[in-house]
């Protein structure tokens, strides 16, 4: 018979066994970003992504904004899997018996920071973008009625950055504030 074509396979099924960046790190993808304005084309860094957003973050059906100076285009993320040829747009549905954030990561750990200890410690989160000119400060209680009390940090800067209009490089940071209109202070321990 012979070995089987591995550029037949769909982009779903390969999302099945690489739905994260450490994920792909993991099985030896190769990731470009591609323009759909001026078609600049880029190599992604799979190591820096993972170090700057987590290496849970899911490049499936994302974009960017283009960095070619002068394009106000969006880039999309294509990958390559271990031993195919041609490069594929990262888009596939999220498979449904996969957790979240991926095969290859455990069950979360009870211990993970949640928004419920913003409000035992008195805490706000502070969101800032340098890119979109976010800034502002979230009361513990609205993060809550926001994103829900089991919600932990990642889950929710995950959630800001996927808003985010300069393709997600909003961060987040918990602290309590001094006097009113104050700086941020951290609290030990978040």
């Amino acid at each position: 018979m012979g070995a089987k074509n591995l550029d037949r396979i769909p982009m779903a099924e390969w999302r099945r066994k690489a739905e994260t960046v450490a994920d792909m790190q993991a099985q030896g993808w190769d990731v470009i970003t591609k323009c759909q304005a001026c078609g600049l084309a880029m190599t992604v860094n799979l190591d820096l992504v993972g170090w700057v957003a987590g290496p849970r973050t899911v490049l499936w059906n994302r974009k960017a904004r283009c960095r070619r100076i002068g394009c106000s285009g969006f880039v999309e993320f294509q990958g390559r899997p271990p031993r195919r040829q041609t490069y594929e747009p990262l888009r596939a549905p999220a498979p449904s018996d996969v957790p979240v954030g991926g095969a290859g990561t455990p069950s979360p750990d009870p211990n993970t920071p949640r928004l419920s200890m913003l409000v035992e410690t008195g805490s706000d989160l502070h969101v800032r973008c340098t890119r979109c000119d976010k800034d502002y400060v979230l009361t513990a209680d609205r993060a809550v009625k926001a994103f829900g009390r089991q919600t932990t940090f990642a889950d929710m800067r995950k959630a800001l950055r996927a808003e985010c209009r300069a393709g997600g490089a909003c961060e987040i940071t918990a602290g309590t504030r001094l006097p009113p209109d104050g700086p941020m202070r951290r609290p030990g321990g978040v």
